[in-house]
């Protein structure tokens, strides 16, 4: 843990008020190695694509075009949808986990 003018996760950025609060995060965190989830598993790979966006009336170009994240694993040739970079919620714990690189930004 550390301490700023709040409590702090070690493994992400998020704060919280109370050191308790902190701590109990932590335990879950799924940049935590720990927890053995995707973020950290070295058959994770990340990458997005480019979604489309029709226009619509006159418009000559789509306007709500937008990159879409998502993960990948290499052990099990699965395919996991990550919207607005967040882990996979329902994958930790996983047999084929090893630890690898931290898959996104503190």
């Amino acid at each position: 843990m550390h301490e700023t003018s709040r409590w702090g996760c070690d493994f992400c950025k998020k704060t919280y008020e109370l050191k308790s609060s902190a701590l109990r995060h932590e335990k879950k965190c799924f940049a935590n190695p720990a927890t053995k989830s995707c973020r950290t598993c070295k058959h994770a790979i990340k990458d997005s694509d480019t979604v489309y966006v029709p226009p619509r009336g006159e418009e000559k170009y789509g306007d709500a075009d937008f990159e879409q994240s998502y993960i990948y694993c290499d052990a099990i040739s699965g395919l996991f949808l990550m919207h607005y970079d967040k882990p996979c919620k329902f994958h930790t714990n996983c047999i084929h986990w090893e630890l690898g690189e931290d898959l996104f930004e503190k």
